[in-house]
């Protein structure tokens, strides 16, 4: 990157990057939400699979955070 696009980036606040990247997590999620339209809800197997990403995605980072021992850097 050039010095004066980080510099750019950098004065920026933090809260606007906060909220730009919660607009664009908004937007991802609502685009793949809407996907379940074309998609049977009654079958196991999507259900199964819908299920399991989203414990996944609330388990992971609370076992990063327990165990720090297993991730040396």
């Amino acid at each position: 990157m050039s010095a004066k696009l980080t510099y750019f980036l950098t004065t920026i606040p933090a809260s606007i990057h906060g909220g730009v990247l919660s607009v664009t997590n908004t937007m991802a999620v609502s685009v793949g939400v809407s996907y379940f339209q074309y998609t049977n809800i009654d079958s196991g197997r999507n259900i199964f699979i819908i299920g399991f990403t989203m414990f996944m995605a609330l388990l992971t980072p609370h076992w990063f955070i327990r165990n720090t021992d297993y991730i040396v850097t």
